[in-house]
């Protein structure tokens, strides 16, 4: 039979030495982790059934818009800003530049910019 080491190592107790042992049951455990696995993801899944996800909330596309926004600002350093946040506000409706501090918008702006939008 095979034994796997738990991890534990040596364990002392009263001056004997214990050591800690998984016993591997000819490959019993490994389908009974399969299956727990498998029964912890349904369950998962059975919690968020009606939820639509990340990417189907209102606010996520908003965050993107917004970064994209801040970095075409900053690229562009328009000598009116209040034109430029309208005229990209009738283009693209959903921005709100002002909701949230730019910080976070500034740092999307830059990975769009790096990895591509």
């Amino acid at each position: 039979m095979l034994f796997f080491s738990l991890g534990l190592g040596l364990l002392s107790r009263k001056g004997a030495t214990v050591r800690v042992m998984l016993r591997w049951q000819e490959g019993k455990a490994f389908v009974w982790q399969i299956i727990a696995s498998i029964a912890v993801w349904g369950y998962v899944v059975a919690l968020h059934w009606n939820n639509d996800g990340l990417w189907y909330q209102r606010d996520s596309s908003r965050h993107a818009a917004n970064g994209l926004f801040w970095w075409d600002f900053l690229t562009s350093l328009p000598v009116n800003p209040l034109q430029f946040a309208l005229s990209h506000y009738a283009r693209d409706p959903v921005i709100n530049p002002t909701a949230y501090p730019p910080g976070f918008y500034v740092l999307e702006g830059v990975a769009y910019r790096v990895f591509g939008v």
